[in-house]
């Protein structure tokens, strides 16, 4: 089989369930999307009305309330950039699954997209901890965990009955 169209296959998988998983989770937090589109609304409000007034201590005081609702573009940017993640976990995989595959993983991810910059890989020495797209963020579960901790204890500490989860492709 070819290593880059499968991996390729995988990539438009993981894709798919990150579209599917953004609009879920929109519906889910549609409250705190919309209150963060209210307090934008209200900055953006203070920008116009700046812009319309010609006494001096009014564009004071509202350059005050727009330097301090500044942080509610960034929570709103940070937010969405959150909800459009999707998080996909795997155990032991920064040492063996992420490294089998990086020869072609890494180069498929630079050449297919929009945004390369947007690719993150963290590393610590040979072990893959995390690699992170704008559409989702691969994790190596075995790093968050207590050293010798093993898979079979870590599903059962969870009351899981699936062990193990195949993306067929």
């Amino acid at each position: 089989a070819d290593p880059d169209r499968l991996i390729g296959k995988f990539v438009d998988h993981l894709e798919e369930l990150a579209a599917a998983s953004y609009e879920t989770m929109q519906a889910q937090y549609r409250d705190v999307i919309d209150h963060l589109e209210y307090e934008v609304s209200v900055i953006d409000a203070y920008k116009v009305e700046k812009e319309e007034t010609d006494d001096k201590v009014e564009k004071e005081a509202l350059d005050l309330k727009i330097h301090k609702g500044k942080h509610w573009y960034t929570l709103q940017t940070r937010f969405d950039r959150w909800l459009q993640q999707l998080p996909v976990i795997g155990f032991n995989s920064g040492k063996f699954d992420i490294n089998l595959i990086k020869e072609y993983f890494i180069p498929h991810l630079m050449r297919t997209c929009e945004n390369p910059k947007s690719i993150k890989p963290i590393k610590r020495g040979q072990t893959f901890m995390a690699i992170s797209t704008e559409s989702f963020n691969l994790l190596d579960m075995s790093n968050y965990l207590a050293a010798g901790t093993s898979y079979e204890n870590w599903i059962k500490a969870f009351q899981i009955e699936q062990t193990l989860s195949l993306i067929h492709i």
